[in-house]
């Protein structure tokens, strides 16, 4: 339920920050607007740290141990965008999360699809609302979990970005993938893109 709730505060933060960049869109340029007509096609690279929690199931019930299995480690992801404009960006990523501290050693791939709505500039920093839809697939092969391999999840998250040249900018966020009755994940991350 709290999910629900955190996705739906998520989507509407998305849809005022989305509503204001298309009313800003129709004012005067700026030069994250200028900069967006110019190179709206960018591609990043991002490292981070990712949590998950896993429901375990056992064969026998009840499970000698815990039924929940809980890590971190590091993550990694690639990504490619377009920039409408200064306010509104489509963006795809791949990203290898979940990736060997659980006891389960999980090995999680997700393929990303997200809509990003930016705040304007002030002195090149800007906040950004992320909401998508990711395909998860565990190709770890781990017993004792039900062999549900892939998976469809919403996820949100919310960021900064810091505009550090015409063409490159560097971002920190935390993005929540929705719980499902089998897991539950969040990332944070650094990154940085290029826009050509």
């Amino acid at each position: 339920m709290l999910a629900v709730t955190r996705l739906g505060a998520m989507t509407a933060l998305a849809a005022t920050l989305l509503a204001g960049g298309l009313r800003a869109a129709d004012s005067e340029p700026s030069t994250a607007a200028a900069r967006a007509a110019e190179h709206p096609w960018y591609a990043g690279v991002e490292v981070g740290r990712s949590d998950v929690y896993n429901r375990i199931f056992c064969v026998d019930s009840p499970c000698p141990g815990p039924t929940e299995d809980r890590g971190h480690s590091h993550a990694w992801g690639v990504n490619a965008g377009y920039r409408f404009n200064a306010y509104i960006a489509l963006e795809y990523g791949y990203r290898r999360t979940f990736d060997a501290s659980l006891a389960l050693e999980p090995r999680v791939s997700t393929h990303d699809v997200s809509l990003l709505a930016y705040t304007p500039e002030f002195r090149r920093v800007s906040a950004f609302a992320r909401v998508g839809a990711s395909r998860m697939h565990d190709d770890s092969g781990a017993p004792f979990v039900l062999p549900v391999r892939s998976s469809t999840k919403a996820h949100y998250g919310i960021g900064a970005s810091l505009r550090a040249g015409d063409r490159i900018e560097l971002r920190v966020e935390r993005v929540d993938y929705a719980r499902s009755y089998f897991s539950r994940g969040r990332m944070f991350r650094v990154g940085i893109d290029y826009a050509f």
